[in-house]
C-alpha cells in the first residue's frame, strides 16, 4: 500500500516546473475536493492533458498503486495486447471500442484486489450525444459505488454533455494550458464559456508549441 494519498501524489506532480511557475509549459487552475474520488482534467486541445496522464501513471507506479489507463495513445499503439484491450479500429466502429473501453475498465477496477486508479482518457471517442450520456451515467454510478481498492478516477473529456453527467458527483476539476487569468475557474464556467473558433492549423501550432516548451524544461537538466 502506498505511503502517499492519491491527492498528494497529484500535488507532488503538479509542482514540477511543467505546470508550477512563471515559465510553466502547462498551466494549471484547480480546485480540489475531499467529497469525491473523481477528478475531471479539461482543456483545449493540445493543453497537456495526457502528458499529466502519463506524469501520474509513472507517479502512482512508483508507490506502488497500479493504473488501468484507456486512451488513444493506447489504441494506436500496435501489439497483441492492445489488440485484446481495445479490439480492431479497422473492422469495429470507433464508438464501440470506447464504449467497451469504459465497461472493461469498471469491471478491471470491481474485480482487482490492489490499489489501483484508473484513467479515461475522452471515453467520448466517436460517440454521439445520447451515447455520451449513458457514458456518463455509467461513471457516474461506478464513482457512486467506488470499489474499496479504487483510490480515484480520472477523466478527460472535451465532451459538454459528458461533464454536465459527472458535474453532480462534485469531482475536483483541473484545467490544463491557458493561463490562469483567462482559464474557466471551476466546472460551471467551463459549462457556460463560449465557442471560439480555432482553425486547424492554430491547433497544431498550438500543440508543437506546447511540445517545445516541455522538450525545453526536460532539456534544461531540472532534476
Amino acid at each position: 500500500m502506498s505511503n502517499k494519498t492519491l491527492p498528494n501524489i497529484l500535488k507532488d506532480v503538479l509542482k514540477e516546473p511543467y505546470f508550477h511557475g512563471p515559465g510553466a509549459a502547462i498551466p494549471v487552475v484547480k480546485k480540489m475536493r475531499k467529497s469525491s474520488p473523481l477528478f475531471l482534467v479539461l482543456g483545449e486541445n493540445g493543453a497537456g492533458k495526457s502528458f499529466l496522464r502519463r506524469l501520474l501513471t509513472t507517479a502512482c507506479m512508483a508507490e506502488g498503486i497500479d493504473v488501468f489507463h484507456f486512451s488513444q495513445e493506447g489504441r494506436a499503439t500496435p501489439g497483441m495486447a492492445n489488440l485484446c484491450l481495445y479490439g480492431a479500429e479497422e473492422r469495429q466502429a470507433t464508438g464501440e471500442i470506447t464504449c467497451h473501453t469504459v465497461t472493461l475498465a469498471i469491471r478491471a477496477c470491481q474485480e482487482h484486489q490492489l490499489d489501483h486508479v484508473v484513467f479515461w482518457d475522452e471515453p467520448d471517442t466517436g460517440l454521439s450525444d445520447n451515447a455520451v450520456a449513458g457514458v456518463g451515467l455509467e461513471i457516474e454510478h461506478f464513482i457512486q459505488n467506488l470499489p474499496a481498492r479504487t483510490l480515484g478516477v480520472f477523466v478527460t473529456t472535451h465532451s459538454r454533455e459528458l461533464v454536465r453527467r459527472l458535474a453532480g458527483t462534485s469531482p475536483s476539476y483541473l484545467h490544463l494550458g491557458t493561463r490562469p487569468k483567462n482559464a474557466p475557474k471551476s466546472i460551471g464556467a467551463w459549462l457556460k464559456r463560449p465557442v471560439l473558433p480555432v482553425f486547424p492549423d492554430e491547433v497544431q501550432e498550438q500543440s508543437l508549441e506546447r511540445f517545445r516548451q516541455i522538450q525545453a524544461i526536460q532539456d534544461s537538466g531540472w532534476k
